[in-house]
């Protein structure tokens, strides 16, 4: 299993974005406890994220020094 490095909630904290070691962002909603998406970020540890202020765009940066808009 991949370790957890950052998380971020949208501002409606339905959506909670959990970025890992192994590269990957997990989308999960909040309510259900359910997995939406899971993307392939960043080559290594994903560092940060932030939601936009409406929830429709998510900001990541990794290890591999790409920031990254979803």
């Amino acid at each position: 299993d991949a370790a957890v490095r950052s998380v971020a909630f949208s501002p409606q904290a339905r959506i909670v974005a959990v970025g890992c070691d192994d590269g990957t962002v997990a989308l999960w909603d909040v309510a259900n406890r359910s997995r939406i998406q899971t993307l392939a970020a960043h080559v290594g540890d994903v560092y940060s994220m932030a939601f936009s202020p409406d929830g429709t765009r998510l900001a990541t940066d990794g290890n591999d020094g790409a920031l990254r808009l979803w």
